[in-house]
C-alpha cells in the first residue's frame, strides 16, 4: 500500500513521501523535518562552507538523507559534498547532533570518513542504492546530488562503516553522548 505523507517544513518547502509509514516513523520523520538546524545554517554561512544561495537546499537534502536512513535504507553513498558539509557542520554541534540522533534514531548515527581502497563496484552499488531509495521516497534528486560514478574518480564521499557503505551505526543512547557541563571546556569565551 502506497501512501503520500506530506511533511511541512517551512512555507516554501515540504516533503512528500510515497510510502506507508508507521506512527513511530511519522513521528521521527516529522522530528527530522522540523529539527532546528538554524545554528548549523548560521555556521555554514559564517564559515563560507557553502555558497549562501544553496545552503537551504543543502539542509533540506540533509534532512531527506537522514529520513532515508531512519526509514531503514542501508548502504547509501553520500554523493554530495554540499550535503556532507551540512552533516559535518551538524556533528560539530555535539549536543544538538547527539540529541537529534537519539530522538530520531534511538541512538547515535556515526559518520566515518571515506575509505578509498574499497572496490569501485561497492562504491557504485552504494550510489545506486542511494539514488534508488531517493527516487522511491522523494522523486527526482536535487542537482546537489550530482551523478556519482566512482570510475571517474569524482568527489563523491560515501560514509563507510565496516564493509557497509553509509550504514549508520546506531548505538545505545547512553553511549556516545558524553556531556561536559563546564563553560570552560569547548566553549571559550573572550571577554573584553
Amino acid at each position: 500500500m502506497t501512501a503520500n505523507y506530506m511533511i511541512a517544513q517551512t512555507p516554501s518547502t515540504a516533503l512528500s513521501i510515497s510510502r506507508a509509514l508507521s506512527a513511530e516513523e511519522k513521528k521521527c520523520i516529522d522530528l527530522i523535518s522540523t529539527y532546528d538546524l538554524s545554528p548549523i545554517r548560521e555556521k555554514i554561512v559564517k564559515d563560507n562552507a557553502l555558497p549562501e544561495s544553496i545552503v537551504d537546499e543543502a539542509i533540506l537534502e540533509y534532512r531527506k538523507y537522514m529520513i532515508l536512513l531512519r526509514i531503514g535504507f542501508q548502504e547509501l553513498a553520500m554523493c554530495s559534498q554540499e550535503v556532507d558539509a551540512v552533516w559535518h557542520a551538524h556533528i560539530l554541534f555535539t549536543q544538538s547532533y547527539a540529541k537529534f540522533c537519539h530522538q530520531a534514531f534511538g541512538g547515535f548515527v556515526h559518520h566515518d570518513p571515506v575509505i578509498s581502497l574499497l572496490p569501485v563496484t561497492e562504491l557504485n552499488d552504494a550510489t545506486e542504492a542511494f539514488f534508488g531509495a531517493y527516487r522511491e521516497m522523494f522523486g527526482k534528486p536535487s542537482q546537489l546530488w550530482g551523478n556519482c560514478n566512482f570510475t571517474d574518480n569524482n568527489l563523491c564521499q560515501p560514509t563507510i562503516k565496516s564493509k557497509a557503505l553509509c550504514q549508520p551505526t546506531i548505538k545505545s543512547a547512553t553511549l556516545c553522548q558524553p556531556t561536559i557541563k563546564s563553560a570552560a571546556l569547548c566553549q571559550p569565551t573572550i571577554a573584553g
